[in-house]
C-alpha cells in the first residue's frame, strides 16, 4: 500500500500527529514531505477531557502548528473531542500571529540547507529536545527553533554561514549575535524566530 501509487487522484497527503509531538511530530511530517509530491497537512486531535488518551494540553498544540509551518505546511486541522476550552483558543491564536509574522519565509522562500549546531551552554543536546528550520527569502534568512521539552530552555545557537557569523543584533529580536553564536531562550513547547540579514 504505497500512496504514492495514487497521487493522481489526491489533492493533498493527510498525516495525523494524534500521539505524536514533539520531535517525532517534527520527524514525521518532515519524511512526508520528503517522500511525496504533493502537498502534505496535518491533522492533530485536541481534547482536554483528561479521561481521553487523546488528551493534548496547549501548548503542545501550539508547538505543534509552529512545527508544521516550520516545514512550509500550509494547512493544519483539527479533530476536536467532546470540548475544547478557551486555553486552546487562546493557543491557537498565538501559534497563528507567530506564523502569521514570518509564514511568507515559509510560503514564499526556499528552504536552506544551511546547518546549524544547537547545543547547550555546557554541552550537547539530545536532537530529541528541539526541533530547527531555515528558510531564505530576498536575501534574509529566517531560523525557526522549537523548544520540545517541558522546561525553559536557553541554547547556543552556533551559524556555519560565514555570512551570519557576523556580529549584531537578530533583526527585530534584540539577540545579540557574537561570533556566529546566538543565546536564545525559549519557554517550554515554544518557539523562537529569528532573521538574519
Amino acid at each position: 500500500k504505497d500512496p504514492r501509487r495514487v497521487e493522481k487522484y489526491l489533492d493533498a497527503h493527510m498525516l495525523r500527529l494524534y500521539y505524536r509531538h514533539g520531535r517525532a511530530a517534527f520527524d514525521g511530517i518532515e519524511t512526508m514531505i520528503q517522500n511525496h509530491k504533493l502537498p502534505v497537512c496535518v491533522i492533530s486531535m485536541v481534547s482536554d477531557n483528561p479521561q481521553s488518551k487523546e488528551s493534548l494540553p496547549p501548548q503542545l498544540l501550539y508547538e505543534k502548528m509552529v512545527l508544521s509551518a516550520a516545514l512550509g505546511v500550509q494547512d493544519f486541522y483539527l479533530w476536536p473531542d467532546k470540548w475544547i476550552d478557551g486555553g486552546y483558543h487562546q493557543a491557537i491564536g498565538r501559534a497563528c500571529r507567530d506564523i502569521w509574522r514570518v509564514e511568507e519565509y515559509y510560503y514564499q522562500g526556499k528552504r536552506s540547507t544551511e546547518r546549524i549546531e544547537i547545543r547547550r551552554p555546557n554541552g550537547k543536546l539530545p536532537p530529541q529536545d528541539y526541533a530547527s528550520t531555515v528558510w531564505e527569502k530576498d536575501g534574509k534568512k529566517l531560523l525557526t527553533v522549537v523548544n520540545c521539552t517541558g522546561r525553559e530552555q536557553t541554547w547556543n545557537v552556533a551559524l556555519k554561514d560565514p555570512v551570519s557569523r557576523a556580529t549584531g543584533v537578530a533583526a527585530g529580536t534584540g539577540i545579540p549575535i557574537r561570533d556566529g553564536i546566538l543565546a536564545i531562550t525559549i519557554k517550554p513547547h515554544s518557539a523562537a524566530f529569528v532573521v538574519l540579514q
